[in-house]
């Protein structure tokens, strides 16, 4: 596979809400989602997204959004390997990102840090798996 010329990210949202939960011990659930797509013929883009909300199956003392997106023009892959790419590098490209901003904004808040695992981001989309 042949390297991607230009690459840009642009964040989407940052949200957190205190749920007003007394202190205790609580499970990160995190849900990801993903659109991909192009922008025109040059350049395609993968957004990437997680949602850690408070649920009565799983309590959590805050709402968190979060959402980037990357853009990659001129992509030089064949076009059977343009899905994979946005699909799985892209993502193994922005979850990173995604992970930081999270661990950032809890802590910037004033909160105890959330950090979420490093991952196989092959996992991340069980749909994906069907595929192979």
């Amino acid at each position: 596979m042949e390297p991607v010329v230009e690459m840009r990210f642009q964040t989407n949202e940052v949200s957190i809400k205190n749920n007003y939960l007394p202190d205790g011990n609580y499970t990160v659930n995190p849900t990801f989602n993903r659109k991909t797509g192009f922008v025109d013929k040059d350049t395609a883009f993968t957004e990437l997204s997680v949602e850690i909300i408070n649920t009565k199956e799983h309590p959590f003392p805050v709402d968190i959004r979060v959402s980037i997106t990357g853009f990659f023009k001129n992509i030089c892959i064949p076009p059977q390997q343009e899905e994979e790419f946005l699909k799985l590098s892209a993502v193994q490209i922005l979850f990173p990102y995604l992970r930081s901003i999270i661990s950032t904004v809890t802590t910037s808040s004033m909160y105890p840090p959330i950090i979420l695992p490093i991952i196989d981001v092959n996992t991340l989309f069980p749909e994906d798996q069907n595929k192979k």
